[in-house]
């Protein structure tokens, strides 16, 4: 039987699974000639065992052998430690314990800490099973510390591998750890003689003299040699001589190389060597969430391909072989982005013209990193040799694609039947018997109909292109003709937008709701309202109304563009929660349907005025009338083709889904879920029997963590390849400044959390704004999208995790609750350290954008 008390000495020889992770690297230090504290471990062994009068009394033996008096109790976990986890604050230690019956009750304190919400959520979001975690605890001499901190052998925030970084504080060194305070903070050379680069703070500087800095250096590569990777170590300073207290892999550091998926064989070779940029503008509103490989590949190996031809940026060749072929998009950390030099080299045009001058309309803020980019000289486009028969296609397809309906080429008609037949066709294909088709021939048929359907959505986007233009043009001329207060009105409640139709449609489904709806909405639960309506007439007329709407909107979802979001009519529970909402409306305040009625009147009413006011212009009084046509015809098919775009999706979604219910019923998969996570090649071979089952079992937890870890993530604007933060030219607005303790940049709405008992106000996505953070407010770091943090340095709990998490991190910000205001749009640095203010008329515009979203 495994040894229940262990010398500490001993601890490296028993392993992570008899002493933990901190038990087993002290251990290692100790045994290597390091000055670490003396002292025990007690094993896993004895926690799986449980407190008895056997183990009290070994423990007790060994607290008198290292001689009584005060120690330090530590927890050390299997799970603790680790190069991809360090648990950093998650399990409890306990410092000045004195005592016999104090050090008992402190051992089962740590064992305990083991099972707090906060550690058992944080073992969750890691992927580690509850059965493969065990809890030992170390006791040692403690130390009376002059000064203490934390020694980085490398740059955790920058990622400088040619840097040694030190934080210290007067005392002991748990006020470091725990953001209690803004420790001094020194950066040294690696190599020998190790000079001091820089300092920040002025507490310690008496203590820490260069020899003495100098002597934490020496102790950190030693102790990084024998942890065999870079380390994160607690020293303390007592009587002129160190000591090291704990030591742990560092679990993240510096720019972190994007993850990334290239959508064809021929942009992954071609990358080679390059810096690559990805942007995923005009795709970050509608895909904000990452993709599952069944999602990315859909989108791919199906949707691309096919709309590329259509818009002549593809040859039917190529995308027969889509592998072998550019393609414009790459999924990057779990995100679809563009490539950026692939997009840049599509046109064989100059870069900044593609992507400045054209892409400012769309989205201001990514034409102006762009831009600088290209001064720098940093872009390189990717582009294919000449070929005159792929020139020659373009040309003769871009009469029908993009290019010809920018220059209104495509009419509205041809839209609109277009439109018509994508719904016929739909019907047709969900008319198909699935049932008496095999695995293969549906994939085969999902595939063709995507192919032929999806860019059928093209063409109406297209049609609709010409009124953005229009719309420029006439904000122009009514702002040199006198009346710009009428343009307001005039690209306002515009008819025809099916995405309002859609919403008006939902809206209405509440008059058909009479007092026993009312009432059934009231009480029940929304998972049981269907089944409480279906009891009375009333409540049945209700449901066929329901019936008609998702007869004509059911193809729609939360999530409308993740193929892996059920849509309403697999699960309408969004619908009735809507209705439910709508329901508590005020009854003194205008419904939806009379706030867009009375858009409509606006607008008709301002188009009306600008006539009367441009009568005697008659050349004038003609272009305007001609715009407005263009406007109120071609705008609305915007989001039609939207609407359109996903009866498609709906359509190739529920064939495959086919494939993934017989997938389960044949044992291949474990649950229907599962199918979301293989690609839809994955997909083919498995319906060929081409793909080891075990495999495809092994790869699906490994698939879901993948995909939890990025669901963590807020997508930047623009990706570098080479890991590091995109600078945005410099905006007007106050700047705050602290210390950087996680790099990247984030921006968002500042959310002021002075109690953790707040956290549910914290919203997905909004920067956390503390005074400090224990490890209670971990669970907080899978909504924020970055820290900000008044107290604290690069090892404090709030920064280890969010280097952890892949959020921005700024500490040290005097007064930032106070400073800044909640809801106010800021960008965090957590590279340089700043925390910006964004200027008002930005703050509100972005506000009222995360409102809409």
């Amino acid at each position: 039987m495994a040894e229940l008390i262990i010398p500490l000495s001993a601890a490296d020889a028993a392993g992570l699974y008899q002493a933990g992770g901190k038990g087993a690297q002290l251990g290692s230090m100790l045994r290597g000639g390091l000055p670490v504290p003396d002292g025990f471990c007690v094993s896993t062994e004895a926690f799986r065992r449980g407190m008895d009068e056997t183990l009290r009394a070994a423990i007790l033996s060994s607290y008198d052998t290292l001689g009584g008096g005060r120690v330090a109790v530590r927890s050390s976990a299997t799970a603790e430690d680790l190069p991809d986890a360090s648990f950093a604050g998650q399990q409890d230690t306990f410092l000045n314990v004195s005592g016999a019956d104090a050090v008992v009750e402190a051992v089962r304190a740590c064992w305990q800490s083991l099972f707090t919400e906060r550690a058992v959520a944080y073992r969750r979001d890691r992927g580690i099973a509850e059965d493969s975690v065990a809890m030992a605890v170390v006791v040692q001499r403690m130390v009376d510390a002059e000064a203490a901190g934390v020694l980085f052998t490398i740059n955790p925030v920058s990622g400088a591998t040619d840097e040694v970084v030190v934080e210290a504080a007067r005392g002991l060194g748990d006020k470091v750890v725990s953001a209690q305070v803004t420790p001094d903070r020194y950066r040294l050379r690696r190599r020998i003689p190790h000079e001091l680069i820089d300092r920040e703070g002025g507490e310690t500087f008496a203590l820490l003299t260069p020899p003495l800095l100098a002597q934490l250096a020496h102790l950190g590569m030693a102790a990084e040699r024998l942890l065999g990777c870079a380390a994160d170590i607690e020293w303390a300073l007592a009587g002129g001589r160190v000591y090291l207290l704990q030591a742990r892999a560092v679990t993240a550091a510096g720019p972190r190389l994007p993850e990334v998926r290239y959508g064809s064989r021929w942009n992954a070779e071609h990358s080679k060597g390059r810096l690559i940029f990805w942007g995923n503008y005009n795709l970050r509103e509608v895909m904000p969430y990452p993709h599952t490989p069944f999602s990315w590949s859909l989108w791919n190996f199906v949707a691309w391909p096919a709309i590329a031809v259509t818009a002549g940026a593809m040859c039917p060749e190529d995308a027969r072989n889509p592998e072998q072929a550019p393609s414009a998009m790459d999924l990057v950390d779990g995100h679809v982005y563009f490539n950026i030099n692939v997009y840049a080299g599509f046109t064989g045009l100059r870069p900044r013209w593609l992507v400045v001058r054209a892409a400012r309309a769309i989205d201001a803020e990514y034409a102006e990193i762009v831009d600088d980019i290209l001064r720098r000289g940093e872009l390189q486009p990717l582009a294919r040799p000449f070929s005159v028969r792929r020139v020659w296609y373009s040309l003769r397809h871009a009469s029908g694609g993009l290019l010809g309906a920018a220059l209104g080429l495509r009419s509205v008609a041809d839209a609109r039947a277009q439109m018509k037949a994508c719904e016929q066709e739909a019907a047709t294909f969900a008319a198909i018997d699935a049932r008496a088709l095999s695995e293969e021939q549906i994939v085969a048929l999902a595939r063709y109909y995507g192919i032929e359907n999806l860019p059928r959505g093209l063409s109406v986007l297209a049609a609709s292109l010409p009124s953005l233009p229009a719309l420029w043009l006439l904000a122009w001329l009514l702002e040199r003709w006198g009346l710009p207060q009428f343009n307001p009105a005039l690209i306002s409640g515009v008819r025809g937008n099916p995405t309002m139709e859609t919403a008006l449609a939902m809206w209405d489904l509440t008059e058909h709701a009479g007092p026993e709806v009312r009432a059934i909405f009231a009480k029940e639960e929304i998972s049981r309202v269907p089944d409480a309506l279906s009891r009375s007439e009333e409540g049945r007329n209700f449901l066929a109304a329901m019936g008609e709407f998702l007869k004509r909107n059911g193809h729609r979802a939360m999530r409308e563009f993740d193929f892996t979001c059920p849509r309403w009519r697999d699960d309408p529970t969004f619908v009735y929660e809507t209705v439910r909402n709508y329901l508590s409306h005020p009854a003194d305040q205008p419904t939806p349907r009379q706030h867009y009625d009375g858009q409509v009147r606006a607008h008709d009413e301002a188009k009306q005025a600008v006539k009367r006011a441009l009568r005697w212009r008659p050349l004038r009084h003609w272009l305007f009338r001609r715009l407005m046509r263009v406007v109120e015809e071609r705008m609305p098919l915007r989001e039609a083709y939207k609407f359109y775009l996903l009866i498609s999706m709906a359509q190739v979604r529920d064939m495959l889904l086919e494939v993934g219910r017989r997938q389960v019923a044949r044992g291949v998969l474990a649950t229907a879920d599962d199918f979301f996570f293989l690609s839809l090649p994955e997909i083919e071979k498995i319906s060929r029997g081409e793909l080891d089952t075990g495999w495809v079992r092994d790869q699906i937890p490994i698939r879901r963590r993948e995909f939890a870890r990025h669901m963590r993530t807020s997508p930047p604007l623009v990706v570098r390849s080479d890991g590091k933060p995109v600078m945005k030219p410099a905006l007007a607005g106050e700047v705050l400044r602290g210390a950087g303790a996680s790099a990247g940049t984030a921006r968002g709405p500042a959310r002021i959390l002075l109690d953790l008992g707040d956290g549910a106000l914290l919203r997905k996505g909004e920067i956390l704004v503390a005074k400090f953070t224990d490890p209670g407010w971990t669970p907080l770091f899978l909504t924020a999208g970055a820290l900000v943090m008044e107290v604290g340095g690069i090892v404090s709990h709030g920064a280890v995790v969010a280097r952890e998490y892949g959020i921005p991190a700024v500490v040290a910000v005097r007064e930032a609750t106070r400073l800044l205001r909640d809801g106010e749009m800021i960008e965090v640095d957590g590279s340089s350290g700043e925390v910006r203010r964004l200027e008002p008329a930005k703050a509100q515009a972005a506000s009222a954008f995360s409102d809409l979203k």
